[in-house]
């Protein structure tokens, strides 16, 4: 379905085989990749559009709301999308 980013753009998380991907609809770049649920919680790839950098980052859905947590090193974000 489709979902609200913090930034603005609308990301569209489909299933594709075993797992799911969310595209950026404004700008058609996959921005979420590889989310599966795994030793009881949902992980997968988060790519930053302006650069293709990729993160490893866990996901939780909390009423209508995925809060998306990436880490590196000793930092973490917490990225929030809303559902459309």
């Amino acid at each position: 379905g489709s979902w609200k980013s913090e930034q603005g753009p609308l990301v569209d998380i489909t299933k594709s085989g075993e797992t799911f991907k969310g595209v950026n609809k404004e700008h058609n770049k996959v921005v979420l990749e590889n989310l599966k649920f795994e030793d009881n919680e949902w992980s997968g790839t988060l790519i930053k559009p302006q650069d293709g950098s990729k993160y490893n980052c866990t996901a939780v859905l909390d009423g209508n709301k995925l809060k998306l947590t990436v880490k590196k090193g000793l930092f973490s974000k917490t990225i929030v999308w809303t559902k459309e």
